[in-house]
């Protein structure tokens, strides 16, 4: 697939933003930043879940390492179906209530790992958490897409890599969050490596740690995002713009190489 991929023409000859100016402009973006936040809290949430996953299974559900297996693949498989349905929702509702929706359905379907309490209820958690974690994974990448379309319409460059970059640095974030807090809790409910079986304090800490941290991580990246503005008429006349805007570029493109054959 990559070597099949061109660079747009209209987008080729252009010359980027001195770095400076081009961070400083990003960060001050706040339709960025109002999708980042929430992203961040997402991306927080997800590796804290991956990372005590493991810990959850083993001493909170007691599965054997088959069933531990069978427990992470139900989540995973559930991804590809629920990936059709959030395709409608984001064609009907626009990305803002897709990703809306997602993460309440991820924080929801999280709230039960709460009271888990063997394979088959684990199981049916995590088919739920897979169908919201679809759409999360879907509709956060159009999102951005989103966000550099409008942007090379106020800054008139293609920017998508200054963007992935700065989001992957709050990525980065939230692993280094993710351990900080880990390690917190479970050292503050007196996890003893390997035990089993652990202590009940440290069984509520692995608990609290798939569910209420998640959870709450989630409901505030929703109450952040509700207040992201790139939707429903705003949208519409930025993908309009641009294509007028791409129009313009192609046809100067067009125009430069014409003057260099005379």
């Amino acid at each position: 697939m990559l070597f099949c991929s061109r660079e747009r023409p209209e987008f080729a000859s252009e010359e980027a933003l001195p770095l400076k100016e081009a961070v400083k402009s990003t960060l001050a973006n706040k339709t960025f930043l109002l999708y980042v936040m929430p992203f961040f809290l997402l991306q927080f949430s997800l590796i804290v879940l991956t990372s005590v996953t493991p810990f959850y299974a083993k001493y909170v559900l007691e599965l054997d390492n088959v069933q531990t297996s069978i427990f992470l693949l139900a989540a995973f498989l559930s991804v590809l179906p629920a990936l059709a349905l959030w395709s409608k929702i984001t064609v009907s509702g626009g990305t803002k209530k897709a990703f809306t929706l997602s993460m309440m359905a991820l924080s929801l379907a999280l709230i039960p790992l709460a009271f888990a309490y063997n394979f088959i209820t684990g199981l049916i958690i995590a088919v739920f958490i897979g169908i919201g974690l679809a759409g999360n994974l879907l509709v956060s990448e159009i999102i951005l897409a989103e966000i550099v379309d409008e942007d090379e319409l106020n800054t008139g460059k293609r920017r998508e890599g200054m963007y992935y970059g700065i989001r992957a640095l709050f990525m980065r974030s939230a692993i280094v969050l993710e351990a900080i807090i880990v390690g917190a809790v479970l050292t503050y409910f007196g996890y003893i490596p390997d035990l089993i079986p652990q202590p009940p304090m440290a069984v509520l800490g692995i608990r609290l740690l798939v569910s209420l941290i998640p959870v709450s991580s989630l409901i505030l990246g929703i109450l952040v995002f509700i207040k992201y503005p790139l939707s429903g008429e705003r949208l519409r006349l930025v993908k309009e713009r641009l294509e007028e805007l791409h129009r313009k570029k192609r046809m100067m493109k067009l125009e430069d190489e014409e003057l260099k054959r005379q």
